[in-house]
């Protein structure tokens, strides 16, 4: 059995970021390379993310209106430079129990 750790760091962050990868690029036009360093990832990971290579749950997660509200939320703080991957840790962790507590990835 998989501890719920170990399903974060599959699953659900890979998504997670992958959702705020493809809002940072599309809805804010940012660059894969400007994407990664907002994400606080490598390009190829960004880049992994927008062809679903990396963080392919995304569909459950959009589902879901409050989490897909944050997580547009969230891109748009990075966007603006108001919170950095560093101090976006934190937004993410509100995400992640959000997804655990609604049992949406397992």
């Amino acid at each position: 059995m998989k501890t719920h750790c170990e399903m974060v760091s599959q699953n659900t962050l890979p998504a997670i970021r992958a959702l705020l990868a493809m809002e940072l690029m599309e809805k804010y036009e940012l660059t894969q390379g400007k994407t990664a360093l907002k994400l606080g990832v490598s390009q190829a990971a960004v880049s992994q993310y927008t062809r679903a290579r990396r963080g392919s749950k995304t569909n459950a997660l959009l589902n879901d209106v409050e989490i897909k509200k944050a997580i547009k939320t969230l891109a748009g703080r990075m966007a603006s430079g108001e919170i950095e991957h560093s101090t976006g840790s934190e937004e993410m962790c509100i995400i992640c129990r959000l997804v655990r507590e609604k049992k949406i990835i397992s």
